[in-house]
């Protein structure tokens, strides 16, 4: 899919283009969900040791499961089907708690505070407040205009290319994960969760997960910018990799594109479905308000968080397990031959 990256309707005005909420309810995906096609590595909670710049946990309500509208994570699993062999979508950050956006958009108003007023007594809160929405959309209860991750509409991921051997295992393990043997299922999750973090690579997008680059001046536009690469190619030859990065991002955007989502032209990482994000660029009204987060969302969440933690505790301390509860010796089995949950080789995210 190595065609040009079109030039798309931007998302100026966002707010006031109309949305009804459908009632379609949120889902996880990931691990351990009926949508195990898609992978995840979930940035803002700090699942891995090296993936996120704020730590453990630092960011107040982050979730350790990517939860996503019904409709959206239908459509993540038909984007992946379009993707070459040996390669997967990885998500980082879908549906976002507004406990989390505003932590985001507070770090990065009081960036520009930092970087800016100290050199421009002039430059305003409320300027570095209107500034900030480039990158971390204004939290918001209103339901006529939420941040679109809040809506469980938005969705932060790239591809990742799988080592052709851990490919090989992995579409054997695809096939055990739904397996009725409950042993099966579960160490055949636990080793590709292994293959993800010890035997792929993200593709070279060009910057960083969340980060902020200056414009360009040459071109118009940031690094971040989905076009970037189409339009400096318009001024100058590119490098060897630069048509790496360029080819990434196409293949990126014309799969998402072709299952129904939308761009954010501002950051190559973003994409939309049923928010008014995606209504404003597709003249459609949008389908997905506020979502809500259930108890059945809880429950997961619940679920994952104990597993995590469980399985790292496993490992640190093997006199914990029971010998003679079936549960706890398969889930000890699988902690020992599938390394541990927090080591990653995956690059670090950019603070934004």
């Amino acid at each position: 899919m190595n065609i040009p990256i079109p030039e798309t309707t931007p998302v100026a005005g966002w707010k006031q283009h109309p949305v009804a909420d459908n009632g379609e309810k949120l889902v996880p995906v990931g691990p351990f969900s009926d949508y195990p096609e898609i992978f995840q590595d979930m940035i803002y909670f700090g699942e891995r040791t090296q993936s996120s710049p704020y730590g453990l946990q630092e960011l107040k309500g982050s979730l350790l499961t990517p939860f996503m509208r019904e409709g959206v994570a239908e459509r993540l699993v038909k984007a992946s089907s379009l993707l070459p062999e040996g390669y997967a979508l990885m998500v980082w950050d879908p549906y976002r708690t507004l406990e989390v956006q505003k932590s985001l958009f507070d770090y990065r108003v009081n960036e520009l505070m930092t970087d800016i007023h100290k050199d421009d007594a002039s430059y305003t809160r409320a300027k570095a407040e209107e500034e900030a929405q480039i990158a971390v959309s204004i939290p918001s209860s209103d339901r006529t205009k939420p941040s679109p991750h809040n809506t469980g509409g938005a969705v932060d991921l790239t591809i990742v290319k799988f080592e052709p051997e851990a490919w090989r295992e992995m579409k054997k393990l695809n096939v055990q994960v739904k397996s009725s043997d409950w042993r099966v299922a579960y160490a055949a999750e636990m080793r590709r969760m292994q293959l993800l973090r010890e035997h792929s690579k993200p593709l070279d997008m060009g910057v960083a997960f969340d980060e902020v680059a200056p414009e360009d001046r040459t071109v118009g536009m940031s690094p971040t910018a989905m076009r970037y690469y189409e339009k400096e190619a318009e001024v100058r030859a590119l490098t060897p990799r630069e048509e790496d990065i360029r080819r990434n991002r196409r293949l990126l955007y014309h799969v998402m594109n072709e299952a129904g989502f939308s761009c954010y032209e501002e950051e190559a990482w973003h994409f939309d479905y049923g928010n008014q994000f995606w209504g404003k660029k597709t003249g459609q009204p949008a389908i997905y308000s506020t979502a809500d987060f259930s108890a059945a969302c809880r429950t997961h969440e619940t679920m994952r968080l104990n597993h995590m933690f469980g399985t790292m505790t496993m490992r640190q301390n093997p006199q914990t397990v029971r010998s003679n509860d079936q549960y706890f010796s398969a889930a000890y089995s699988a902690a020992l031959a599938n390394g541990n949950l927090r080591v990653t080789a995956h690059p670090l995210a950019a603070k934004i």
